[in-house]
């Protein structure tokens, strides 16, 4: 097993710990990629770390990231477009794990859904009150405010590389374009 050192691991030269988990143990890879260098893995690898510390609760009565994401669009996006066809588009995934997320969402009462008048085959979304109550303690505010302690140059680079890096998977995956659902304002 190879493993990537980085500067932060490295500094006094002993292993940190990053949410007791060992800096070096994120970054350890069984093989170099042949496309990837060591530090594009390591970065890559911290990226993926970074996401999982968003939501730190894993158990199976939990939200999973999916469910959050799936309330935050029912909660933003306008009325017509908060259906299972909607939310699949927006996250770019099959109407088979939309439609689940919408079941857990409705079984944990954070969500409703209303027939439509005209086509009653569709089911309009809305957030309950208890949903909009959880959405007060959003696990993605926590990097939110992080993002929002950068300055402003940092946020302007960090932007960019993330259009970047999200423009690049999509592209290699073939997958979704991301586009903002129909804002309600707020």
């Amino acid at each position: 097993m190879t493993t990537v050192a980085t500067s932060a691991a490295q500094e006094d030269g002993d292993p940190k710990l990053k949410d007791g988990v060992l800096v070096t143990d994120i970054l350890a890879v069984n093989t170099i990629s042949p496309i990837a260098s060591r530090t594009d893995m390591a970065l890559a690898l911290l990226l993926e770390q970074l996401v999982r510390l968003i939501y730190p609760e894993r158990s199976p009565q939990d939200m999973h990231p999916g469910q959050w994401a799936a309330l935050r669009y029912i909660n933003r996006a306008n009325l017509e477009a908060c259906t299972v066809v909607g939310l699949s588009r927006y996250l770019g995934i099959t109407q088979g794990p939309a439609s689940r997320a919408i079941t857990a969402l409705e079984r944990k009462g954070l969500i409703a859904g209303t027939r439509g008048t005209i086509d009653r085959r569709v089911i309009r979304l809305t957030v309950t009150g208890t949903g909009k109550l959880l959405l007060q303690h959003d696990p993605i505010e926590r990097l939110a405010s992080l993002v929002g302690e950068l300055d402003e140059a940092q946020r302007s680079v960090m932007a960019t590389v993330v259009d970047q890096l999200f423009s690049g998977l999509s592209k290699r995956a073939n997958a979704f374009t991301l586009h903002e659902p129909d804002i309600n304002p707020q």
